[in-house]
């Protein structure tokens, strides 16, 4: 089990890096005794840490992937990652957007995430990289928007309470798609 978390987890960061034509990143290296640890390179960064809690996106996915009513692809195919979250990457001229069913819900809780450019220095190094405008509009006409990017932490409570459908899209954001790692997970499902 744990060697499949693992190889789903590598292969998922092998696709998402092929999707922006990066190469994976090779393994960090080991740490270099202290008289040569000045001249050596370091990491990138750390690795990002998703502030939302697994089980939490886990239990959100559980309910909202029967839900999925359709998807536009875009860069790369509308998926979901071993994260429980929805990968979305927009390309410069066209957007990625997934639809859902939340006939029946009172409430759903957004969490967009950008993943850890860390991974690639090309990534890290571009202040571009990792924008995107994320949208969601319910049928009945109530919208938002908000801009994230790779500090991005925060999440999106939306009253579905009267509506039948939710739509997510996500767009460069800015004039770049550069390693634009998008992902959306779902929280505090609530049923009416």
């Amino acid at each position: 089990m744990k060697n499949h978390l693992l190889a789903s987890g590598l292969f998922s960061v092998a696709a998402i890096l092929a999707g922006c034509n990066q190469q994976q990143p090779e393994a960090a290296p080991v740490a270099a005794p202290a008289e040569t640890a000045a001249a050596s390179t370091p990491p990138v960064v750390s690795a990002k840490v998703d502030p939302t809690a697994p089980a939490d996106l886990k239990a959100g996915l559980e309910i909202m992937q029967p839900r999925l009513l359709s998807t536009v692809d875009a860069l790369n195919k509308i998926d979901v990652l071993p994260t429980s979250r929805y990968f979305m990457h927009p390309t410069m001229d066209k957007d990625a957007s997934a639809e859902f069913n939340v006939k029946g819900l009172s409430s759903v809780t957004l969490s967009p995430f950008i993943s850890d450019l860390g991974v690639s220095k090309d990534c890290y190094d571009r202040p571009e990289a990792g924008v995107v405008a994320f949208t969601w509009a319910l049928d009945n006409g109530q919208t938002g928007k908000v801009t994230v990017d790779r500090n991005y932490v925060e999440s999106v409570a939306v009253d579905t309470s009267a509506a039948k459908t939710l739509k997510l899209v996500v767009n460069q954001g800015n004039d770049s798609t550069t390693c634009d790692w998008f992902s959306v997970g779902f929280l505090n499902v609530k049923s009416k």
